[in-house]
């Protein structure tokens, strides 16, 4: 009896000590299960604060861009002899490079014109266009938006020929000299207001200026140039890169030809005028061949 007894007793014990392993292996499985919650707990919300980090420097991060190094202009001739459509298409060709001349600048772009019906100068934007690249957190933001002062830019030049022909021409011949002498003044006040001392300036024009200093097959270039100045319309161009385009076709707006030697006297009228008013002569031709900053 004590045997068996003691038997039984043994058997008790050995139960509950299984019974007591099993207890133990359960909560060893409930402890490994709660460290892969917890893991995985840890895991997202390191993806969550590391995106949180990504976007927070892509909005604070410094902003990055580019600084404006020059002042453009350019002055288009929209009289009688700029409106037909092999005119009008040449000009808004040379318009283009110039746009992309003035970028590669880092430059303002300011557009203005001129007919023989309302004011000597006229502008067809209020405001210069800024073809540099603006302070943006992102680069491909600010390249964006250089494209569209680009082509806001382009859109601004072909505006000028929106008027009608009838409407604009007012006779044949430009007084040039005028404009030019506006012109020339908006672009300095433009780079002292801007702060930049590099200054380039396209006309777009046949060249024949008309009235008092109008220059014909017996003209007195240097006499011309003197009247200009008693005038009061030297342009003031120190510092300035000019170009003339357009010029040098040999055919007047009236469909006239023009002499090889009228014509010569025309291209010194312009360069002599351009450098008595402190400026460069860079390009003189009828065709749309420059670039800014290339002269």
């Amino acid at each position: 009896m004590v045997g068996s007894t003691s038997s039984r007793g043994s058997r008790g014990k050995n139960n509950k000590k299984y019974g007591s392993k099993k207890k133990s292996y359960r909560g060893s499985k409930k402890a490994v299960q709660g460290g892969g919650y917890g893991k995985l707990y840890a895991a997202a919300g390191a993806g969550v604060i590391g995106v949180a980090a990504i976007f927070g420097w892509m909005v604070l991060r410094p902003k990055e861009g580019e600084t404006q190094a020059a002042a453009c202009a350019i002055l288009v001739d929209r009289t009688g002899s700029s409106i037909n459509e092999a005119t009008r298409a040449s000009y808004l060709e040379l318009a283009s490079r110039m746009v992309d001349g003035c970028r590669d600048l880092r430059a303002s772009f300011s557009v203005y014109y001129f007919d023989n019906q309302n004011a000597k100068l006229q502008t067809a934007s209020s405001d210069p266009f800024d073809l540099w690249r603006p302070r943006t957190h992102r680069k491909s933001t600010g390249e964006e938006k250089v494209d569209e002062e680009k082509k806001d830019a382009l859109a601004a030049v072909g505006s000028v020929f929106t008027t009608a022909s009838e409407d604009s021409s007012g006779g044949h011949g430009s007084d040039i000299v005028t404009a030019l002498s506006l012109a020339s003044q908006s672009l300095q006040q433009q780079a002292e207001v801007e702060g930049v001392d590099a200054m380039y300036l396209v006309v777009l024009t046949d060249g024949y200026q008309t009235g008092e200093l109008k220059v014909t097959k017996n003209s007195d270039v240097p006499e011309l140039i003197r009247r200009t100045e008693q005038l009061g319309l030297t342009p003031q161009l120190k510092g300035v890169d000019v170009a003339f385009g357009g010029v040098g076709g040999g055919v007047a707006s009236n469909k006239s030809q023009v002499s090889a030697d009228r014509e010569a006297l025309v291209r010194q009228y312009w360069t002599s005028l351009v450098e008595s008013g402190g400026g460069g002569m860079c390009v003189y031709n009828v065709e749309p061949s420059y670039l800014p900053g290339t002269c």
